[in-house]
């Protein structure tokens, strides 16, 4: 290309850029429907923003109205309701649920009804059993107490009347008893010590005729400890001696009870044809 084609091309666009027909003329308001569009523009976006904002915050309220429990009937509760009995029947179709609140726009969960917590049950003391005495108790086969029993014949497998030999021959008799009584009567102590029957008298001519108890009672419950009175409402015959009380055992022994300070402090089976 040529200088002229160059000059001829430049004259041909600066006619054509300068011709009027090209100018765009802006209209004599529009200034005004400028500025008119723009603020009707925030004013759309405040009220959307206020909208949005009243949307949370209702939400907000419906919800924590329906956490709290505002609105809904109050249970009574009565702490002393029992327990409701188990039932085999089955159970009742449960009633329609109530429809949920629309709060701004935001459905709320419905209010939740609460069970009433069971009441706890009162428990009523045991009566407390008929009072009766240590010998109607033997009599019934009640079991008094752990303590041992010195029956009406004698303790464990040893007897009024038993011989020496046959005594010494149980076992229970301490295993160096010493002589037997050649005249008159001695005393022996048992193999299991002298807790429960401190010592037997065994005579020469009788065998054993006496038991002196240590912790051993009767088969009513009197030992030693029991009171006067508790000894007096058990034995019914009960006489009163230079030894201490005496009430009857079998038909061929008795019980002696040392008495001191209105309680037994001794307690004694002897056999009815006792010589010393």
């Amino acid at each position: 290309m040529n200088d002229w084609d160059d000059d001829a091309v430049g004259a041909e666009l600066r006619r054509l850029f300068g011709d009027e027909r090209l100018d765009v003329r802006p209209a004599p308001d529009a200034d005004r429907a400028i500025v008119s569009g723009a603020r009707r523009r925030r004013r759309r976006r405040a009220a959307a923003g206020a909208g949005a904002g009243t949307l949370v915050v209702l939400g907000l309220v419906g919800g924590g109205l329906a956490l709290s429990g505002v609105g809904r009937e109050d249970v009574p509760r009565d702490a002393n309701v029992a327990a409701a009995p188990t039932s085999t029947e089955e159970p009742a179709a449960s009633s329609p649920r109530a429809p949920s609140s629309t709060v701004g726009g935001t459905q709320a969960p419905p209010p939740s009804v609460e069970t009433p917590p069971t009441g706890e049950r009162k428990v009523l003391p045991p009566s407390s059993p008929p009072v009766t005495s240590p010998a109607q108790r033997a009599e019934s086969g009640e079991v008094l107490a752990a303590r041992p029993v010195l029956g009406p014949d004698g303790y464990l497998s040893l007897r009024l009347g038993m011989s020496y030999q046959d005594a010494t021959a149980t076992g229970l008799v301490s295993p160096d008893p010493g002589p037997p009584p050649a005249q008159g009567c001695a005393h022996y102590q048992l193999t299991e010590g002298t807790a429960t029957i401190r010592e037997i008298t065994i005579s020469g001519d009788d065998g054993i005729v006496r038991f002196r108890a240590g912790d051993a009672q009767t088969p009513e419950g009197i030992g030693n400890g029991s009171s006067l009175d508790q000894l007096r409402s058990t034995y019914s015959g009960l006489t009163a001696e230079s030894d201490g009380y005496v009430a009857s055992a079998s038909a061929s022994a008795r019980y002696v009870f040392t008495v001191a300070d209105d309680a037994v402090s001794q307690v004694q089976l002897e056999s009815l044809d006792a010589n010393c």
